[in-house]
């Protein structure tokens, strides 16, 4: 680029000093259900943390997250319910 155009100098500078220049995580975290992570860690020897953003037991905060329920505001025996309902389906 030999002229700015609104900033679009300035952020291809930052994607060339990443490609030049790249970010080294101390860590990554990954969703277990993505298949690199492990791959990705190895490589750069870092630490693997994995989380699983669905919470292993039932809560009154909010639904199942298959159970398709809208979300509200206020703890509800039907955000409850809805994981018996999604393990006995599942």
């Amino acid at each position: 680029l030999t002229q700015p155009v609104d900033g679009v100098q300035v952020k291809a500078g930052w994607f060339l000093q990443q490609l030049y220049d790249p970010f080294q995580p101390d860590v990554l975290i990954a969703n277990p259900a993505c298949f690199t992570h492990v791959h990705l860690c190895e490589k750069l020897s870092i630490p693997l943390h994995l989380m699983f953003p669905q919470p292993w037991l039932p809560t009154k905060l909010f639904p199942h997250p298959l159970s398709c329920m809208k979300y509200r505001d206020t703890p509800s025996v039907m955000n409850y319910q809805s994981y018996d309902w999604c393990e006995n389906v599942l």
